[in-house]
């Protein structure tokens, strides 16, 4: 994490007034680090050590904080909070942070908690995401790349979310869980268990439904792999074997599946049980 925070004065002006489009009511400390190709709006704070890379754009009333490093072409729209101490009573004011990787967009309303000690000591966010209005990230959140969080999304502490899921509206997350790769939560949805990859679930408490075959399709796969998917899930969850069983089954039928083989590790590494 240090090597991550690391002042960098060849690359940005630690002078504020320096940068070509800072909007004369903002706020922005003499040490944070901005690239000259960034813009930061009306009103808007920026902490000390805040490092805004090439081209980000930072809307009006937004508020900076702690250690945080903004990469290339992200976009953080008015009011958003990014860097704010953890929700945590534990906590005492560490100096951890948060990542938020290129090209992420964060809407209105946003709130960011930085990571803890407890954990990975920084709150992570990968590239290309789409963060909507009023989303919630606790404490020590990871998310892959290309995840979508609708509006309202709430993900509590330690919550970590693997490359391309998507979150429906009002989804509520419960601390520690994990949302498998292409995995799709229905808007409304209480999850209280790991989602597995590739999967929908829906409802208070989050149900798994059936295979995401529209995401898989997104992401690109060939329909023989996702066929090899559809399959699995089928004789994952709807048998009366047990899970450990089925899951030897499945590996000898699919063992040339990446995506079969994701699915089974994850199960096995799940350690507040699975949706089902």
């Amino acid at each position: 994490m240090v090597s991550a925070f690391q002042k960098n004065n060849e690359r940005y002006s630690t002078t504020p007034r320096a940068v070509e489009h800072i909007h004369a009511t903002a706020i922005v400390d003499p040490c944070a680090q901005v690239s000259p190709s960034a813009t930061i709006g009306p009103y808007a704070i920026v902490g000390p050590d805040v490092v805004l890379e090439n081209r980000v754009v930072i809307g009006a009333h937004a508020v900076l904080e702690g250690h945080l490093v903004l990469e290339d072409d992200v976009q953080v729209s008015p009011f958003v909070c990014i860097g704010q101490p953890p929700q945590d009573q534990k906590c005492r004011g560490e100096g951890t942070g948060v990542h938020i990787g290129p090209r992420t967009i964060i809407r209105e309303f946003t709130t960011i908690n930085r990571g803890t000690l407890y954990d990975t000591r920084c709150t992570r966010v990968g590239a290309d995401g789409l963060i909507m209005a009023y989303c919630h990230l606790a404490h020590d959140v990871v998310l892959g790349d290309r995840v979508v969080l609708s509006n309202h999304t709430t993900l509590a502490g330690h919550v970590k979310a693997e490359d391309e899921v998507t979150c429906g509206g009002n989804t509520a997350v419960h601390q520690h869980c994990r949302l498998g790769r292409g995995c799709f939560v229905a808007a409304g949805a209480m999850v209280e268990r790991d989602v597995p990859p590739f999967c929908r679930v829906f409802g208070d408490r989050a149900k798994l439904v059936g295979p995401n075959l529209r995401g898989l399709r997104r992401i690109g796969l060939a329909e023989s792999r996702i066929r090899a998917v559809k399959n699995a899930y089928k004789e994952l969850f709807r048998t009366t074997s047990t899970l450990e069983d089925t899951l030897r089954v499945v590996t000898s039928k699919w063992p040339d599946s990446e995506e079969v083989r994701h699915l089974i590790e994850f199960i096995r590494a799940s350690e507040r049980g699975i949706c089902r």
